[in-house]
């Protein structure tokens, strides 16, 4: 066989270089050398439906004829790259192979000669799903794929590469959109997670909300669920706990899906697997003291039940203890909030333990989508996915304060960045156009990297009765003000803040060192220590 064999194929649209999308043109065929292709792509109208195809287990893509020039055992193989974007970026690879047809295309086998043989290239049907999957999972909805093909000629154990008319061996890129088959899956539209308490069954939660059972997001849900214990009444007596029983059914139906096995009682950390409709099915049951957050995915039917965190650490790399991280503190054991001081890679942890660990990184978004920023510290608002692994995100040299919002129900965090800090009040008139920023700013507050940027400090000129807060970026979305039962007072000891709280209103004029700290710890009763602020008198502070 000759060497190198050069296949030219051209297009009604002139630009039919690799990588622009044709849209419904099919190429003319051009000989070469004995050897003609067609694609038939523009014979789908840039759509097609993968269940068309459910029976005949693979896709014609591409009609070749081949003169008798070559052997009758010559045949033609390649490589489809299938990808979510016309760049090809990350694109999945599937064979394509030939075959003998009894009949060819009359202007094929035309172009190829005479006495030419006629096959038809194909595709696994399954091949191309498996690439849908990868990008769309199982969501059954129709979506974009981009498709290119690349050609091997082989003939008596040698194989030559096919080369476009611009020397690439990359033929027909196209896109189309792709219907896949119905995943059929059996979930529901929501679930109600049932529990009992002493017996008597409580309040039902729904879980799940899914407006079309063949598509959803993710069919994992959570519920957190306080265990109580009755104390000892007498000496030498031990304290009881009042376990509960929780099941999960399909809203508005009968069909109960429980725990598989023998034994209902599951401890924290435990992992197990449900079923619905089965006798094995039992109510699983928690018998410890504690707050529980149970965890159920009705697509893989497991389950998973761990120890809810009273509070949440935002670690960072350079934050080698529990005691040096900042604490999120929660009311519902569902969702958590508070400021963190942010010291590089950085992810979430249960309550002074590793485990669950939360650590918020989706691998399929880039880093500086999901929460900062490499060029320019992290964003000023973001948001994206919690998920059970061991990534944390990176901003390498980036560090600073954020005010944290964490849904572990819903899998959600967002992080609001408190780029600067400073005090607004009668002072400078409550601050000034967010837009124009004229007149008097906010007295600025600063932090530093050496307190991990949960101590901010700054000085304040004020008069008597004049109300002042303090609040982040010159506006209003993370503000701090007096916490209920605490009033100003200018001796150094600590004035208790709440987000949003009321007016900080001065009962002596002066210049004051103002000292905000954003450091809070659990405390005994399970609360969260206060966040807070000092002021001295400036002469007093030297």
């Amino acid at each position: 066989m000759a060497g190198l064999i050069g296949l030219a194929l051209t297009s009604c649209d002139d630009k039919s270089d690799l990588g622009v999308m044709q849209k419904n043109e099919a190429p003319v065929v051009v000989p070469v050398d004995g050897v003609a292709l067609k694609s038939l792509y523009a014979s789908t109208g840039n759509a097609i439906n993968l269940q068309d195809y459910e029976e005949i287990v693979n896709i014609p893509l591409v009609d070749i004829a081949i003169s008798d020039q070559f052997s009758a055992t010559s045949t033609v193989s390649g490589t489809v790259e299938v990808a979510d974007n016309p760049d090809f970026k990350d694109a999945v690879e599937i064979a394509l192979f030939a075959e003998d047809v009894a009949e060819g295309n009359e202007e094929v086998n035309k172009a190829a000669g005479d006495n030419t043989r006629a096959l038809k290239g194909y595709v696994e049907v399954s091949a191309w799903e498996d690439a849908f999957v990868e990008f769309y999972d199982v969501d059954p909805t129709p979506n974009v794929n981009y498709l290119r093909y690349k050609l091997r000629l082989v003939d008596d154990n040698q194989s030559v590469i096919l080369y476009n008319d611009n020397g690439e061996e990359w033929f027909d890129a196209m896109e189309f959109m792709v219907t896949p088959f119905d995943a059929e899956l059996d979930v529901k539209a929501s679930y109600t997670f049932h529990y009992t308490l002493d017996g008597k069954e409580q309040t039902p939660i729904v879980m799940f909300h899914n407006p079309d059972k063949h598509v959803y997001v993710d069919p994992t849900f959570n519920a957190s669920i306080t265990v109580t214990a009755n104390p000892a009444e007498g000496e030498g007596e031990v304290e009881t706990v009042n376990a509960i029983e929780w099941w999960v059914t399909p809203t508005g139906e009968d069909t109960m899906y429980g725990v598989m096995g023998e034994d209902p009682a599951e401890p924290k950390g435990t992992l197990g697997v449900i079923g619905g409709g089965e006798e094995s099915a039992i109510r699983g049951q928690i018998d410890q003291a504690g707050t529980f957050k149970v965890e159920v995915n009705m697509l893989e039917l497991t389950y998973s039940v761990q120890v809810a965190p009273p509070s949440l650490y935002v670690m960072s790399v350079s934050q080698i203890t529990f005691e040096e991280a900042s604490q999120l503190g929660t009311e519902d054991y569902v969702t958590y909030s508070g400021m963190a001081g942010v010291m590089g890679v950085w992810g979430l942890t249960g309550q002074d333990a590793w485990k669950p660990t939360l650590f918020v990184n989706d691998p399929a978004v880039n880093v500086t989508n999901d929460g900062f920023n490499r060029s320019g510290g992290f964003k000023l608002e973001t948001s994206g996915n919690v998920l059970n692994n061991n990534s944390g995100i990176s901003f390498p040299g980036t560090a600073g304060l954020g005010y944290f919002q964490v849904d572990l129900q819903a899998n959600t965090y967002k992080v609001y960045q408190c780029k600067e800090m400073g005090l607004v009040g009668d002072f400078n008139q409550w601050g000034t156009d967010e837009a124009t920023k004229e007149d008097i700013p906010d007295a600025e507050l600063k932090g530093s990297r050496q307190t991990k940027y949960m101590v901010w400090s700054g000085t304040l000129k004020v008069e008597k009765d004049q109300g002042w807060k303090v609040r982040a970026n010159h506006d209003w979305a993370v503000n701090f003000g007096l916490a209920e039962g605490s009033s100003f007072h200018a001796d150094g000891e600590p004035i208790n803040l709440s987000m949003g709280g009321d007016n900080i209103v001065a009962t002596e004029s002066g210049e004051f060192t103002v000292t905000v700290y954003f450091q809070r710890t659990l405390q005994e009763d399970g609360t969260m220590s206060p966040y807070y602020l000092t002021v001295v008198p400036v002469e007093a502070a030297k």
